[in-house]
């Protein structure tokens, strides 16, 4: 049957409500056909952000405002919309998918999530769009996938791939008269994304395998060192503790008299010599030493004392250590 439009319906009767009958009346799908004939599916081109997905806070991503045509219907969004992704998995990881839907139960588009199945090699799930003939549910462009990792608790850009470009996933709206393919943009670019990540993670492994091979062996040379040097530590501190004991003993032997040898033996008197001049005569009670002699006295604290003359030559003496004797150094003149 040919069908045709668009042109003016003549009104034939009114229904059982009063509404109005048409005579070439014509459903919401002739007119999507007939869009979908002249505009592509996919997202209005005109800025770069149209139905762009980005990260927000938490486990929430928000979709930017944006123009869109699904297989001739066409929606339109002038405010950012939030979407909240499930709790992460606690064990390996996920992909969730990101969808423009023409919803034809409900007779709407809509922002939909769809979150992908946990596993070791997550896949995002996949788009639902009948076969072409049938009617079908629903029909979904990929806006973005997001993959989530185990415990997660934030999502970043990082973990967005944006396939609004990607002309068998979403694409570009085109028209008849100027198509604009994106697939061999959109391979190109994920060929070129996939390589630079790859090299930047080789890079980044080089250079760790590097500073691993200096590291470890600086490392175990380092500690040896310092290892050595709390050894030497330890020796100066103990020679120094033991030096300081030695002091100690030494001080207190000292002050006990352990150095004072027993009195020696009297030696043989000589002949008495020629009286001296008579010299001055002190105070009473204090010894006033001849020019030429010089007197011993002894203190409480164990000191032996030597009082000559005034301008006189001061006596010498000698100390046996190992017996304790003092010998007294006689002048050759």
């Amino acid at each position: 049957m040919l069908r045709f439009g668009l042109f003016d319906s003549d009104i034939t009767g009114y229904d059982e409500e009063g509404m109005p009958i048409f005579d070439r009346a014509e459903s919401s799908d002739f007119f999507a056909l007939f869009f979908a004939s002249l505009i592509s599916n996919g997202v209005l081109g005109d800025k770069s952000d149209r139905f762009q997905v980005l990260a927000w806070e938490g486990m929430k991503v928000e979709v930017q405002p944006g123009i869109g045509f699904i297989q001739g219907r066409f929606a339109f969004d002038d405010e950012k919309a939030v979407v909240e992704l499930e709790p992460a998995p606690q064990n390996y990881s996920r992909i969730d998918r990101i969808v423009l839907r023409a919803n034809y139960i409900d007779r709407r588009c809509e922002i939909v999530k769809k979150t992908g199945s946990v596993d070791a090699s997550p896949s995002a799930p996949p788009l639902l769009r009948p076969e072409p003939g049938n009617s079908g549910d629903y029909f979904e462009l990929s806006l973005a996938t997001i993959r989530v990792r185990s415990n997660q608790t934030v999502i970043s850009n990082a973990d967005i791939t944006d396939t609004r470009l990607d002309g068998t996933q979403c694409g570009v709206v085109h028209s008849l008269i100027e198509r604009v393919s994106t697939e061999t943009l959109f391979v190109q670019y994920m060929d070129w994304y996939q390589r630079t990540t790859a090299q930047a993670e080789s890079d980044l492994a080089d250079w760790f395998t590097e500073f691993t091979d200096w590291f470890e062996p600086t490392k175990a040379e380092l500690e040896e060192a310092i290892g050595n040097a709390n050894s030497e530590a330890a020796l100066a501190n103990a020679a120094a503790v033991r030096l300081n004991q030695f002091i100690t003993n030494m001080e207190e032997q000292i002050a006990a008299g352990y150095f004072n040898g027993p009195q020696g033996a009297q030696g043989i008197q000589g002949p008495k010599g020629d009286k001296g001049d008579k010299g001055e005569q002190g105070e009473s009670g204090i010894t006033v030493p001849v020019s030429g002699f010089f007197t011993l006295s002894g203190d409480e604290a164990g000191d032996l004392w030597a009082y000559y003359t005034d301008g006189g030559t001061p006596p010498s003496f000698e100390c046996d250590l190992e017996t304790g004797d003092i010998y007294f150094n006689t002048p050759e003149n």
